[in-house]
């Protein structure tokens, strides 16, 4: 034991160590193998992987990019080149919320992304941290309560062990806060996590320490300031090694490698993303794991477009539908008709293997066997260190990047020449850059943590299912009104010909429902099966029974904002069978002019001739006429919890009846609502289906026009103040000249109270707000409340895309939209800037920026 070196201890955890370092010689002293064998001893990690069964390697990059936001296209032509590793961490990205992880051209990678922000830095630019991983692999990224430091960590899952990755950049002159807000950060995630093993890579700022390592692990000296001291003692507690010694051009090193097994190795790397700067060299960490089963990114289709559409509609017209519809209940009739497709299907359509591309688009065969060749090459030349191997390792990296940029500069040319003959393509290609994340392979949600594609899939089923309203109690007449009847249909009339319109419709639709039929198949043999889908329309209300073959939907979570792990950051999109949207936009069509008449004018949501700006333009109509005799207009907005999704049927449908809707068209309302069943997909895989007790179908044409129907009895109850509706955006207002107008008001916003719990729907009181609109010195302050809850007292409001301020002033409007207008500039200088055609451009620029100021 004469060759370890004894360091003294400069802090009070280090001290504990000391005080039992005969304990611990004594421990060590016993250990005859590797020192990435655990050592039992407290105060010490000691979850290092023993050397004798590690048998491959992790491929990790590092870089300090000094910022991304003017180098995409070399980041893009880069990138094709790093498809070998495994995790990618970048420091100094300098990126900023509105540059979507698309943007960056990361094909086959998962982006976790922290960029600078008022809680970790005073300045509004520079900074940063990005780790990608590969999407074969499963992580799950780490929530610190600490937010004053640019740190990103995830725990990546191995065979038999999780690995702790981080990263984190430390700009200089850092103050002790930051930098022990850091050290603490990782002695708390290795407490509550527990990671077998630890690697930390990023920009430290710490020119003047000189890193070496003994058995014990880390040692730093030569910089006796307390930023290095709190990172060495807390560091060495941990029994982390530092493993670069590679200077940069000044003869020091910035970028460290912190890990607790001393089998890491650094090399400087022979590929770069961006030109590197020349204080940070970029790094290749071979991290050694042992092996382990990858993700399967694959997952089998039916690809309509190579259908036999020929032999489809044969075998479709080798029914006598007329017949076999008669024997049988629509329930029946109709899972007949949706076997006898699905059997087409397997018979006429071919099914396919889609594997998830491991290169972008863009990168043609060429490039990939380069490539191929380039990774052979090198291996070649680290095996001999032959100056001949490395020549040609050499040529072929050149040759990667020469044939990288033609391939971009095609993709880039063919993008602009689909502007006019393949629009679709062209704006699907701009759109796919500004797309937000997708949703990663370990989720949350309350106390629940998954990381494997069927329990996501159930877990955003849970999370979902709780949206809904759960009460199925009666509607009590809470207000004791009587309504008066309209003549309305009690049926819906329609000819073959309407189900051949709405086949039609169909022309550029290509997506599957969840029930496996296409909407293509439905297009292109819609002379076979216009006639079987008329007499099941016919008979579905003629029963007055929605067929349950029709109500189950599928649901894709879409991500929001925030935290991409959480899955209360997502919401549902549904998508709902094509026969039942067929249907629905058929029976929408019969019956949408008689139930017009009867909707309150001041409804402006999904109405023909009415829209947001119609809505605003009476709010601020009354705004103005009521500052013209200098008195003020007292406004409350309302907010409910999950209005569509929370609607009570059997409330909904006693609405109905009171309106005057009449059978056989209301049992088949009744039916359409009720029992629907709904699962997820996300990952390639589907959840276990539940059935929604509340809420209109997601998605469905009849959804908007049952939805006004119901919250229309608002009309007969608000007395004095003026309401005005866009679907389930509600404001109450009314002019102020006196007290006695508040108390109006407040009279008006209890009956709106009780109308709410009559029908059913929650209000969520922290999105009510209450705003007084004036123009004078001293106004009317009056304390409104609903359900007993004060409500919070505004002076700026976004109501329906529009700003509004108490003086009614748009500036603020204004600086919004150009703000807005300026971001999506910003998109398509970053994204355009190979583009050459004039036209292209002027098309981006009137339909993405020009519409948003012009809307506005």
């Amino acid at each position: 034991m004469s060759n370890i070196k004894l360091r003294s201890l400069n802090c009070s955890r280090c001290h504990t160590a000391e005080l039992t370092l005969d304990s611990f010689l004594q421990v060590f002293s016993n250990v005859k193998t590797s020192f990435c064998k655990p050592i039992n001893f407290s105060n010490i990690c000691n979850n290092i992987i023993c050397n004798n069964t590690l048998n491959c390697n992790l491929k990790i990059f590092y870089q300090n990019v000094r910022g991304l936001k003017t180098k995409l296209v070399s980041l893009r032509c880069s990138f094709p080149m790093f498809q070998f590793y495994d995790i990618i961490i970048l420091t100094e990205t300098w990126l900023t919320p509105d540059i979507s992880d698309n943007e960056l051209g990361f094909a086959g990678f998962q982006v976790i992304r922290l960029d600078r922000n008022h809680n970790n830095s005073t300045s509004t630019r520079g900074g940063g941290v990005l780790i990608a991983i590969k999407n074969t692999r499963f992580f799950q990224p780490i929530s610190l309560t600490v937010s004053n430091v640019e740190q990103l960590f995830v725990l990546l899952s191995l065979e038999s062990c999780h690995l702790l990755v981080g990263g984190v950049y430390l700009p200089p002159r850092s103050p002790h806060s930051v930098v022990d807000s850091h050290t603490t950060s990782v002695e708390h995630i290795i407490s509550s996590y527990k990671p077998n093993s630890i690697v930390i890579r990023g920009d430290y700022n710490l020119p003047n320490i000189n890193w070496s390592s003994d058995e014990l692990g880390l040692i730093g000296t030569n910089d006796p300031s307390i930023i290095s001291t709190t990172i060495i003692d807390s560091f060495s507690y941990l029994n982390f090694f530092q493993h670069n010694f590679f200077q940069n051009i000044h003869g020091s090193i910035l970028d460290l490698v912190f890990s607790n097994c001393n089998r890491v190795t650094v090399n400087l790397a022979t590929e770069f993303l961006v030109i590197p700067d020349p204080y940070h060299p970029p790094l290749h960490v071979d991290f050694p794991s042992q092996s382990d089963k990858p993700v399967v990114n694959t997952h089998t289709y039916k690809d309509f477009k190579a259908a036999n559409y020929t032999a489809i509609t044969q075998f479709i017209n080798s029914y006598n539908w007329e017949l076999t519809f008669s024997q049988y209940t629509i329930e029946d009739a109709a899972s007949i008709f949706n076997e006898a497709l699905l059997q087409a299907i397997d018979l006429f359509v071919p099914t396919k293997t889609f594997k998830l591309p491991k290169f972008p688009a863009w990168t043609s065969p060429s490039l990939k066997n380069l490539i191929m060749e380039k990774k052979q090459a090198h291996a070649l030349y680290k095996r001999s260190r032959s100056p001949y191997d490395y020549s040609t390792f050499s040529e072929l990296r050149a040759k990667c990047k020469r044939q990288s940029k033609i391939d971009y500069q095609s993709y880039i040319r063919n993008t602009e020449n689909s502007f006019k003959h393949n629009p679709s393509l062209f704006w699907k290609s701009i759109k796919n850059l500004n797309q937000k994340s997708t949703v990663p392979t370990t989720l949350r949600w309350n106390s629940d943590t998954v990381d494997n594609p069927l329990d996501s899939a159930n877990l955003f089923s849970k999370y979902f299912y709780s949206m809904y309203n759960n009460s199925i109690s009666p509607p009590v007449n809470i207000l004791n009104s009587n309504t008066t009847p309209y003549e309305l249909p009690s049926n819906c009339h329609f000819t073959p010909d309407d189900v051949q319109l709405a086949l039609n419709s169909l022309k550029n639709t290509n997506s599957n429902g969840p029930d496996g039929i296409s909407a293509r198949l439905l297009f292109n043999c819609q002379d076979s099966i216009v006639y079987p889908l008329f007499l099941l329309f016919r008979l579905s209300l003629d029963e007055g029974i929605f067929p349950a073959a029709w109500k189950t939907c599928s649901v894709t979570p879409v991500f929001k904002s925030g935290d991409p792990s959480l899955v209360s950051n997502y919401r549902p999109i549904s998508i709902l069978p094509h026969i039942s949207k067929l249907f629905e936009s058929i029976v929408y069509s019969s019956i949408k002019r008689s139930l017009n008449h009867i909707l309150m004018d001041e409804q402006h949501g999904f109405r023909s001739g009415k829209s947001t700006v119609t809505c605003s333009l009476s709010f601020t109509s009354y705004i103005l006429k009521s500052f013209e005799s200098n008195c003020q207009v007292d406004t409350v907005f309302m907010d409910f919890n999950k209005a569509f999704d929370t609607v009570i049927h059997s409330r909904l449908i006693s609405e109905l009846d009171s309106l005057g809707i009449g059978n056989p068209l209301l049992s088949w309302l009744q039916s359409y609502l009720s029992q629907r069943k709904q699962f997820v997909r996300v990952h390639g895989v589907v959840s276990d289906s539940f059935i929604t007790p509340s809420g209109v179908p997601r998605g469905g044409h009849l959804s908007p026009l049952l939805f006004i129907l119901f919250v229309n009895s608002i009309s007969r109850y608000i007395s004095s103040s003026r309401v005005l509706l866009f679907a389930d955006d509600i404001k109450m207002f009314l002019k102020i000249t006196s007290p006695a107008d508040c108390l109006q008001l407040q009279s008006d916003l209890n009956t709106f109270s009780l109308w709410a719990q009559h029908i059913g729907l929650t209000l969520n009181l922290n999105k009510c707000h209450v705003m007084s609109f004036h123009r004078k010195r001293s106004y009317i302050v009056h304390p409104y409340s609903l359900n007993g809850s004060t409500l919070e007292r505004v002076s700026t409001v976004k109501d329906l895309g529009f700003y509004l301020t108490s003086s009614l002033s748009f500036d603020h409007h204004i600086d919004v939209t150009i703000g807005r207008a300026l971001k999506i500039l910003g998109f398509l200088k970053r994204n355009t800037s190979l583009f050459t055609s004039a036209s292209c451009l002027r098309s981006l620029y009137i339909s993405l920026v020009r519409s948003v100021l012009e809307y506005e």
